[in-house]
């Protein structure tokens, strides 16, 4: 370790904390978070939030934790308010240098609970860095000489960590990979070597090209809240690096331009459709990321959990002259949003004054990406009284009930449609849109002889819509919901064999379910539904289709390839459709 200071302090000439202005304290008005409530003296750690739970494999459900970003999180607040002080910083950082691994495989790999043991969530060294990173670039004078010592151990360490995720070139997983990337190159700057330098500045530009060119991997810029976790690296990054060549540098700025572009596009509220989120039982709710970077106001409650409050430290290390100014607010929203994915894929959104509707042009955007489609919405709605609508695949097996997207954020650590299937079954979803209608081909591909129920359904959280459904004819039924301020959805649905039930609707709880019930399907496959959506207007007709003979392609009865035309709401569809290849193109 001594031999590796020595050389950062040869490399730089002075402490490297020098080179950046330290943002000014904000003026201590009152404790904004409260450092007693959650301190426990034993352990030396602050515990987790009475609302949160332990989500790691070794300490899933479990509250009687203590997550160290969280305690990373401290101590830059804390640093941010002058208040050190008031923190046992010394005994914070003993715990984190204590809890990262040593063995050859996982060296400087940090633990994202203390209680964790053999199986750690893998991102916890990012995000406790996001605290300590800015500690040390532009704090580390407000600690103690012990605790200075610590935090360039911890930082040295895992900075092995960083280096060995970073060559393995998960470019596709941007939220975890672009942070270990981004970090590796921070740190190497005071603790690396120039030959690790150059490899990682040849990764650097591979993967912000991916990026910036092939749209973002398989969708997390349509999540609203790792989106905003990206902005916060490259934020930090753009900000805190100092050896960055200009035309690398000018890569991640476009890419952070990228990333703010499409929060302008969507006035800062609610994605739709939605990769990566977790309103599972909640209307989603966010704020812009432009909003976050801004002073605090005195007595403001400061939240911490997972993330570091760093709004406010950007704010005054000048991150707005990073951004571009937000686009002028229009008076009316912008009608169509199409916001490119990766594999030529769109993301299409049809947003109104009061109202939102949005679907994936194919999901999953790549293959392979299996554990994905349980925190995935690839077709959604939003109306600003609170009703939360999406598309969803149930399943039930041994009693238990499985769902894409989830039921809720924790109700299983095995997130596929089983238990008993690896990799996990996913089903594909295709859409087209005009001007807020929407047509939908869902395929499930495969049915498990371990389900005795399976769904596909439309769920509604918190409807506050008047609601009221018609059946068309034996396989197709329509649903229209109307609000108090006058918006309209209809929704059509429609099978291709007798095996699936039309349910009308349940309401329990705060849900509202409309489904496709197979409870018996012998012999059958997969699973063929066909969905409509259409803004302002009702469905009033089942559509008309005709039935392609492939008799050299043995099919079952959902799979055969079909011409459609159907006038639903008001928009004609005139379409070609083969589900097995999950094509639908209009003609």
């Amino acid at each position: 370790m001594g031999a590796i200071l020595a050389r950062r302090q040869a490399r730089t000439g002075c402490r490297v904390r020098a080179r950046f202005a330290t943002p000014t304290a904000y003026q201590k008005v009152e404790f904004m978070l409260d450092f007693e409530n959650r301190w426990d003296e034993q352990t030396g750690l602050y515990r987790i939030a009475p609302d949160r739970w332990g989500h790691s494999l070794d300490c899933f459900g479990r509250k009687d934790i203590h997550p160290l970003p969280d305690n990373a999180g401290f101590l830059i607040y804390a640093a941010q308010t002058g208040q050190l002080a008031e923190v046992e910083t010394a005994r914070i950082l003993q715990n984190i240098r204590l809890c990262q691994f040593t063995d050859p495989a996982r060296r400087g790999q940090i633990k994202w609970f203390l209680e964790d043991q053999d199986r750690p969530d893998a991102n916890a060294p990012f995000f406790i860095c996001l605290g300590l990173i800015p500690l040390q670039k532009l704090y580390a004078d407000q600690l103690a000489p012990d605790s200075r010592a610590l935090l360039d151990e911890i930082l040295a360490e895992v900075l092995h960590y960083f280096r060995r995720k970073a060559d393995g070139t998960a470019y596709y997983y941007p939220n975890s990979y672009m942070g270990d990337l981004l970090f590796a190159w921070i740190l190497n700057e005071d603790y690396g070597t120039p030959d690790q330098e150059k490899q990682l500045l040849a990764s650097l530009a591979d993967a912000g090209a991916y990026w910036v060119d092939r749209h973002w991997g398989w969708g997390e810029h349509m999540s609203d809240s790792y989106s905003k976790v990206c902005c916060f690296e490259l934020s930090l990054f753009l900000l805190l690096t100092r050896k960055l060549p200009a035309d690398v540098r000018a890569l991640y700025l476009q890419a952070l331009h990228q990333l703010l572009a499409i929060d302008d596009l969507y006035g800062g509220k609610p994605r739709v459709p939605a990769l990566r989120s977790y309103a599972f039982e909640a209307t989603p709710q966010t704020h812009s990321f432009r909003s976050l970077i801004r002073d605090w106001t005195p007595g403001e409650k400061v939240p911490l959990n997972n993330l570091p409050p760093l709004g406010q430290l950007l704010h005054r290390l000048d991150w707005h002259q990073l951004a571009p100014p937000p686009a002028p607010t229009p008076a009316t929203p912008p009608a169509s949003i199409a916001v490119p994915c990766y594999n030529g894929t769109t993301a299409h959104a049809f947003i109104k004054k009061t109202f939102r509707i949005g679907a994936m042009s194919h999901f999953p955007v790549m293959e392979k990406t299996p554990y994905l489609p349980w925190q995935c919405f690839p077709v959604a709605f939003l109306h600003d009284d609170g009703d939360w609508g999406f598309l969803q695949w149930t399943s039930e097996e041994d009693g238990k009930t499985y769902a894409h997207p989830n039921h809720t954020k924790d109700y299983d650590i095995d997130r596929g449609l089983s238990a008993k299937v690896r990799p996990p079954i996913t089903g594909t979803t295709c859409s087209l849109e005009h001007h807020g209608n929407l047509i939908v081909l869902r395929r499930m591909p495969s049915l498990s002889l371990s389900w005795t129920r399976f769904a596909d359904r439309l769920r509604i959280v918190t409807p506050t819509a008047a609601w009221s459904e018609q059946q068309l004819d034996d396989r197709c039924s329509t649903a229209c919901l109307t609000w108090p301020d006058g918006q309209m959805l209809s929704v059509a649905r429609v099978t291709f064999s007798a095996v699936p039930k039309h349910k009308p609707a349940q309401i329990a709880a705060s849900f509202l379910d409309w489904e496709l019930e197979y409870n018996d399907f012998p012999g059958l496959n997969e699973t063929v539904t066909l969905w409509a959506f259409a803004v302002d207007a009702k469905i009033t007709e089942p559509p008309r289709i005709v039935f392609e003979n492939r008799r050299f392609r043995p099919a079952d009865p959902e799979d055969r390839p079909f011409e459609l035309q159907w006038q639903a709401g008001n928009h004609l569809w005139r379409l070609q459709t083969d589900p097995v290849h999950d094509l639908l193109a209009t003609r």
